[in-house]
């Protein structure tokens, strides 16, 4: 005898336990088997933008991008893909902007969801023009932590504390990373 049952992709993480027994046709039944298979972890998430375009910015005022809820409209949604709770994590790079007395010249904000607290100021990690990814130390959390197959709004700002070129137009690069989420625990 054999029966396939499937997991669902966005089934939990964890230990799982299998137990199976036969029927005859007089309504006999075996003994019970038992058997125990973990599902490993696995933290994803999609994004259905490519870009973020601040538009025009003033100097010392903060501009925010708004994402939805609206999947494929390129404004600003993440969701959940993987079997964990996802902690996402964002880095950006100077967009050209750079430092004046040791202070960037920009801050960048970010937040999962709409709730006013759970913004997140940060600093670029690098120059625009060296090469390179972000390593460990430079990425920043975002505070919302997308629970299984949660889609969200993400939300970015840019504020621009000096322009070094206020005539110029600057781009840069931004970088999303994505670990396992703390458990959702009982209390």
């Amino acid at each position: 005898y054999c029966d396939d049952k499937y997991l669902l992709w966005e089934e939990p993480a964890g230990n799982y336990k299998v137990e199976v027994f036969a029927l005859d046709n007089g309504g006999n039944g075996s003994a019970r088997l038992t058997n125990y298979f973990e599902y490993l972890p696995f933290t994803g998430f999609e994004k259905d933008f490519t870009a973020v375009s601040y538009g025009e910015v003033l100097l010392n005022t903060h501009k925010k991008i708004s994402g939805d809820l609206t999947w494929n409209n390129a404004v600003p949604t993440v969701r959940n893909t993987g079997n964990t709770r996802a902690q996402l994590y964002i880095a950006q790079d100077d967009m050209g902007l750079g430092q004046s007395s040791g202070a960037w010249n920009v801050q960048f904000d970010g937040r999962i969801g709409n709730a006013e607290d759970d913004w997140v100021v940060f600093d670029p990690f690098k120059y625009k023009t060296v090469a390179g990814n972000p390593a460990e130390a430079n990425w920043t959390p975002l505070l919302e932590i997308l629970d299984l197959s949660e889609m969200e709004e993400v939300d970015f700002s840019i504020l621009v504390k000096k322009w070094p070129d206020a005539s110029t137009s600057y781009t840069g690069s931004m970088w999303l990373s994505a670990e396992q989420g703390a458990d959702l625990v009982c209390s």
